[in-house]
């Protein structure tokens, strides 16, 4: 069985995939292990955001890839400011 590395600064977590099990139920395994919201976060691969709704056998990743899981570009960030 495949499996992908996935990594967010000093948190690493091998995911074991099925040809079927798609990117975005791979990020829900590592948010869930980690206290994240899955909505916030993507995968990338060498700097490349990935499509989360292919599965494994169609995204081209080979087995035991190592991906990074970055925060996404359209999520909020609010910061409040007091002076």
């Amino acid at each position: 069985m495949a499996s992908l590395s996935l990594s967010l600064g000093p948190k690493t977590l091998n995911v074991k995939v099925t040809p079927g099990k798609t990117l975005a139920e791979v990020l829900q395994e590592f948010a869930q292990k980690y206290d994240l919201k899955p909505e916030d976060w993507t995968l990338a691969s060498k700097g490349k955001q990935l499509d989360l709704s292919l599965p494994y056998r169609l995204s081209g990743l080979p087995q035991n890839a190592k991906l990074e899981v970055v925060r996404r570009a359209n999520s909020m960030c609010i910061f409040v400011i007091t002076f």
